[in-house]
């Protein structure tokens, strides 16, 4: 009889035969040993699947499905899966380090937690940069240690932690069928039944960057809301002012591309947030009626969480703390 894995990977396959080999390799080099690898074709139309069954490692289980997109794949995964601990893959990104399952396995178990992470680096070709990006400093840990959720507050990087699978199913925890803004509810979701996860400060999941061109039509802007309010209705239900903003965040973030899609529905919503903010901002950049002021905007502000570019020609010459709540 067959151990149970300590970890299982799950990976979501979809048209990805470009990467998939550096990403499996990642897994398979593992100096923990006792995992599982889950990898999930949903649907590819390209070598992917040729790709996962040429390798040779017994810890490979391959499923094969019609496509229905990345949430429910990794949802396929979770109750397939039969590891301790979870861990998630995309299969253009790959684990940083050969011994990053091992060292989150050990400090979740030794610390008693359902959830453990690290910080996050970022490809760029052959480059990999571990540099803390303005504006996304929680996704990396300057120090270890016990962090309650209550005093983090974010949403972003799930993929840098392993999860409890015990904590995912009896709290019946999943990712929504959303193409656009899954994971933050996945991840909020989690930290809250947790309350607290165990940090490290070494980079666990590297995130490749320059392929990933994201297209934005009707749906995606109305799966984008669903999320977005999703993770806005647990910030209020739980008095998470900071969850809060980083709503806000996004909003302005993905102004340029969710503006001519807009519903009477989602500027409500968007109102709602606004009611929170310090400053009076949303609406201007947001609301059809404001459409020179959302498009000066465009061109010479980009605002994120803690940062204001200034913008001419579409190119940054200054940068300045911001004041404002975004």
């Amino acid at each position: 009889m067959k151990p149970q894995p300590k970890v299982s990977v799950i990976m979501p396959v979809y048209n990805a035969a470009a990467y998939l080999s550096a990403a499996l390799e990642s897994v398979l080099g593992q100096s923990l040993q006792e995992i599982e690898l889950i990898a999930i074709d949903d649907g590819s139309t390209d070598d992917s699947l040729a790709v996962l069954q040429a390798v040779q490692d017994a810890r490979l289980r391959i499923i094969s499905r019609p496509n229905c997109g990345v949430g429910p794949t990794r949802n396929e995964g979770i109750f397939a899966a039969s590891g301790e601990y979870i861990f998630f893959l995309d299969p253009d990104d790959r684990i940083a380090a050969p011994d990053v399952l091992e060292l989150l396995y050990t400090k979740a178990v030794e610390h008693g937690v359902s959830i453990c992470g690290g910080s996050l680096s970022r490809i760029y070709g052959e480059h990999e940069d571990t540099s803390v990006v303005p504006g996304f400093e929680k996704q990396h840990f300057a120090q270890e240690g016990l962090v309650n959720y209550a005093d983090y507050q974010y949403h972003y990087g799930f993929y840098r932690f392993i999860y409890k699978r015990s904590l995912l199913l009896e709290s019946g925890i999943t990712f929504p069928a959303l193409c656009r803004y899954q994971d933050p509810p996945f991840m909020v979701r989690a930290m809250l039944a947790a309350g607290r996860f165990y940090a490290v400060p070494q980079v666990t999941y590297a995130y490749r960057k320059e392929h990933r061109k994201l297209e934005w039509r009707q749906r995606h802007t109305n799966d984008f809301f669903s999320g977005l309010s999703d993770v806005w209705n647990m910030a209020n239900d739980q008095n998470l002012p900071l969850l809060r903003q980083m709503v806000q965040s996004s909003l302005c973030d993905y102004h340029a591309q969710i503006q001519k899609y807009l519903t009477a529905q989602h500027n409500a919503f968007i109102r709602e947030v606004e009611s929170f903010a310090t400053h009076q901002i949303l609406t201007p950049i947001l609301e059809s009626d404001n459409r020179i002021c959302r498009f000066l905007k465009r061109l010479f502000i980009r605002k994120t969480l803690t940062i204001t570019t200034i913008l001419f020609m579409g190119l940054p010459i200054v940068r300045r703390k911001s004041v404002s709540s975004i």
